[in-house]
């Protein structure tokens, strides 16, 4: 927990410069830089106000989010914003109501947000319900950080803003890159756009500015995924979007409109402050054949999977038929103390790796939890990989030894295996519904001493993943979630926070209270459940200056779990007393260690603070006791004819009992002839069913006896005498 800093001093500097700002602040301007907002060059007539303290703002841009929904119903974009056009979408509230750069107050609901998205680009409307005249430059502007990295290029012209401008004489979106040349990240956050560039009109084919069935002010439009620079730089939805959006009203200069708000005048022009747009799918890898795909946890575990370690997690077809490809998530440990940075071996871009399915083994007396059985497919080759770097910490899990390392890295990898596309080439594996398969992959060479591992995921399917030192022989081992954990940074100011540097939080970080008075921060830890109990444990330093800080833990209720709202109660919710739990500990200027049960487990946990003057830092650890870790990863293909199985007598794509069965209603009861007969009827390769076939196939399931000829259904092969190995010329070392 041990962390360098000057908490005192910079609890008392922070202390005078907000009694300094509180006793001096007065009338000011706002003064545009690098030409925002757009305007003409004449004078302008701006409102003075107050303007919200400029202290720094909370960098976590995934503490500010909006999902933007699925579209299912296409608008007409005519500035016009029809409710029945829009009924699909998500619907926000981005009121500046911070003053952030203006000074000026907005209430709740002065301007609207919808948002949606199908596979051809992202649709916006906003309403502004404080202005309800056109007028010559009204906008609203639109920032993106297209991939999401808290930073603009250097060099590239694909990232930077949409100005959507109303005009007399025709209406227009102007397009402009940014870029910054010296963007960093901790211990200071450097994010300021340096270049500017473009500055070019373009036509959308979704947009319109017009008076609104409100009579207000409404602006439409749909920005497009493409590879020209006003489009999102995207070939498809994606997962999360750095996001920033104004909204004014040119003849009184208000900014009626601003997300996020965090007191920040020019976050416009630093992406490491921008908010978060995470694209809802409508059918998520609408191809899977799988129960359900299993989609990565970014502010989970990357679980060790490198040779001769290797995990395993299971799948039920969904569709019987051929699987084409195989998407999968992982990332590499970090090496290097600077866990921004992707630490891979020369050529990790697209690594070797071993990918196997197997045969699901289901839970007996002896091993009271299913794992893999026998190999049915293996590949072993290079799998390309697509670097994601959102900005929430990821943690590395080792289940054989128990080793966790909490915020250990924040870049990740999808590796996307197509069948049609592998090098050396691969044969597709045929799957049967409702059958359940496991996958198993781990990169392979020389690798030392580099890791990889396999990321988690919330999606949880059946029994626990499980991993081994050898997926031909076993043994498998189930494993479990380790706890999560939180670092937590922050000064508190007569209601004031200041937060430094707080790791995977939810929202916009501290919220406050206002029924008791207290200051939070949520943390999200596994979904609801009263089957397991909850441990929550921290280790923290508190710095009261005037001795009155007080400290709870803090949970949401099953009363507010049971709504399943994807998310904590917030203040605007109210009913603290029904939706939220709370449990009030003594603390002490110092050190301070809590441990704490609950009998069952809430999907969200917080600590909670109120007090005049303090500085805390320090660790909270939370766990769904027993919690069954899952790995993320697609199975996709498409419907096809099943393959001829040697042995497979009754063709359900397995040889087991039922296949003894059929061959001896065939032989001796007058039962319908193995389909195709001297193929999988055959089982000892002699050219004909006969009892010899039926002596063979019991000696195999229940004998050791050797398995059905693999070749006898290929003429080629058949009498060929192979004795190929099961995994050619790849073996694996432990």
């Amino acid at each position: 927990m041990e962390k360098k800093r000057e908490g005192f001093e910079r609890l008392v500097m922070f202390a005078v410069a907000t009694a300094l700002v509180v006793w001096f602040v007065g009338l000011t301007a706002f003064a545009a830089d690098a030409g925002e907002p757009r305007m003409t060059s004449g004078p302008q007539t701006i409102k003075r106000a107050t303007p919200a303290i400029d202290t720094e703002p909370i960098h976590n841009p995934a503490g500010s989010q909006m999902l933007v929904a699925a579209l299912t119903i296409i608008p007409t974009c005519d500035g016009y914003i029809d409710a029945a056009e829009w009924a699909d979408a998500n619907m926000y509230d981005i009121s500046d109501t911070t003053g952030q750069s203006d000074g000026i107050v907005d209430p709740p609901g002065t301007v609207i947000l919808w948002l949606k998205q199908d596979d051809i680009g992202v649709y916006f409307a906003i309403r502004n319900n404080a202005d309800a005249t056109l007028d010559d430059y009204d906008q609203c502007g639109l920032y993106f950080d297209d991939n999401h990295d808290g930073c603009f290029s250097s060099s590239a012209t694909t990232e930077g803003n949409e100005w959507v401008e109303y005009h007399p004489t025709g209406n227009l979106v102007n397009w402009r890159w940014i870029q910054d040349t010296d963007c960093g990240f901790p211990p200071s956050y450097v994010c300021t756009g340096d270049n500017f560039g473009g500055g070019y009109t373009w036509a959308p084919s979704c947009f319109g500015i017009g008076i609104g069935p409100t009579g207000v002010v409404d602006y439409e439009v749909m920005i497009p995924y493409g590879s020209t620079d006003e489009h999102l730089d995207l070939t498809m939805p994606p997962d999360s979007l750095g996001f920033y959006i104004y909204c004014l009203n040119y003849s009184t200069f208000d900014f009626n409109g601003e997300w996020p708000t965090q007191g920040r005048a020019d976050t416009w022009r630093e992406p490491c402050y921008y908010g978060h747009l995470i694209c809802e799918a409508g059918e998520p890898w609408p191809d899977h054949k799988m129960h359900f795909p299993q989609l990565p946890d970014e502010i989970g575990w990357d679980v060790l999977s490198t040779a001769p370690r290797i995990c395993a997690d299971d799948w039920q077809c969904s569709e019987t038929g051929w699987v084409m490809d195989i998407h999968f998530w992982g990332s590499w440990k970090d090496l290097d103390g600077v866990p921004q940075t992707d630490d891979y071996p020369p050529g990790g871009e697209m690594p070797q790796f071993a990918v196997f399915i197997l045969r699901n083994i289901p839970a007996d007396l002896d091993t009271p939890w299913s794992r893999p059985g026998e190999i049915l497919w293996e590949w072993w080759g290079e799998i390309p990989g697509t670097p994601l770097d959102p900005p929430t910490y990821e943690g590395w899990y080792d289940p054989d030894t128990g080793f966790a390392l909490c915020n250990d890295h924040t870049p990740y990898w999808r590796y996307d295996f197509f069948v049609d596309q592998a090098y050396p080439p691969a044969d597709s594996f045929f799957q049967y519904k409702d059958s359940i398969y496991w996958l198993a992959v781990a990169p392979v060479g020389e690798l030392e001493p580099y890791q990889w591992g396999w990321k988690n995921s919330r999606d949880h399917f059946m029994d626990d993943a499980t991993y081994s030192d050898d997926p031909y022989e076993g043994p498998w081992f189930e494993m479990y979630e380790p706890p999560r954990c939180n670092w937590f940074d922050a000064a508190f100011v007569t209601g004031t926070v200041s937060d430094y540097g707080s790791t995977n939080y939810y929202g916009d970080g501290w919220y406050y209270y206002p029924m008791y008075n207290w200051t939070n921060m949520w943390f999200y830890n596994n979904p609801f459940t009263l089957e397991r109990q909850k441990h929550i444990w921290m280790d923290f330093f508190l710095d009261d200056l005037l001795l009155d800080a007080e400290f709870a833990i803090n949970w949401s209720t099953p009363e507010w779990d049971e709504m399943e709202m994807g998310r904590p109660p917030l203040p605007e919710d109210g009913f603290e007393d029904i939706f939220i739990g709370r449990q009030q500990f003594s603390v002490q200027t110092g050190p301070n260690t809590i441990d704490f049960w609950l009998p069952y487990n809430p999907e969200w946990v917080s600590i909670d603070f109120r007090g005049t003057l303090f500085f805390v830092n320090g660790w909270i650890w939370h766990e769904c006791v027993g919690t069954s870790m899952d790995l993320a990863f697609v199975i996709t293909g498409h419907e096809g004819a099943p393959p001829v199985i040697c042995g497979d007598v009754n063709n359900n794509g397995v040889v087991d009992v039922g296949d003894v069965v059929y061959l001896v209603t065939y032989l001796y009861k007058s039962g319908p002839a193995p389909v195709p007969m001297v193929c999988v009827g055959d089982v000892n390769n002699n050219d004909i069913v006969d009892v010899g076939d039926l002596v063979y196939l019991v000696s195999y399931l229940y004998r050791g006896g050797p398995p059905p000829d693999p070749n006898c259904c290929n003429p080629a092969w058949k009498h060929s005498g192979s004795d190929s190995t099961p995994h050619g010329e790849h073996r694996w070392v432990k």
